[in-house]
């Protein structure tokens, strides 16, 4: 007699696509458009992105009104306690503020974001629910979810847009040393060191992955 099936398994989905990401943001609430972008284009974990202030932002433009070199510096991470209120406090995955530069690009639709955000005090949450609080990770979880099903992209979730930041990251030139920087990990094999503006460099490379089209 012939064994027992081996059980089925959902195939693995495939690696998410800048178009996928567009199709995804476009799909999520506009209050929470820009943060698929973020962990997309800069790598931040959604604990993180969720976490980020105005004072976490800057966006310093030339005598032009061109953005020069956008940035985010990492602190925090939402914080969640079983009958507490979620809060944020300082992420647990660094032992100093992160500073990760983003393509002006990027830059721009943050600062449309920040533009449209009536809560203008320095320590206002860049995205938070309507009561001005963070939002939990069950809420991102579904937000994103449901972007991505209406985006032709079941089984999404937020690691897997940091996954095509690490590729970007690498398909612009990216060290292994500037990759786990910039993710703030811990490189898996001896990388080397970063230098000092190894990510706004980085950044001004992805840039050009903003214009250029779908290379994934």
């Amino acid at each position: 007699m012939p064994g027992p099936r081996p059980p089925r398994t959902a195939p693995e989905p495939s690696a998410l696509t800048l178009a996928d990401v567009a199709a995804i943001g476009a799909h999520m609430p506009p209050r929470y458009a820009v943060a698929v972008h973020l962990c997309a284009w800069a790598g931040l974990r959604s604990a993180e992105v969720f976490a980020l202030r105005r004072h976490d932002v800057s966006l310093a433009r030339d005598d032009t009104g061109t953005l020069r070199r956008p940035l985010l510096v990492v602190c925090d991470e939402v914080h969640e306690r079983p009958g507490a209120d979620v809060t944020t406090r300082p992420a647990r995955t660094q032992r100093r503020p992160r500073p990760v530069h983003l393509p002006r690009t990027v830059g721009e639709l943050l600062a449309a974001h920040l533009a449209a955000v009536p809560n203008r005090a320095d320590n206002a949450l860049v995205f938070a629910a309507p009561d001005g609080r963070p939002l939990t990770s069950l809420r991102r979880t579904r937000l994103l979810s449901r972007a991505a099903a209406a985006a032709g992209r079941p089984r999404v979730v937020w690691h897997d847009l940091r996954r095509v930041s690490a590729a970007l990251a690498y398909s612009a030139g990216g060290s292994p040393a500037d990759v786990a920087a910039r993710l703030g990990v811990r490189p898996s094999t001896p990388a080397g060191r970063t230098t000092p503006d190894a990510d706004a460099r980085l950044a001004e490379r992805l840039d050009a992955l903003t214009t250029t089209g779908d290379r994934q």
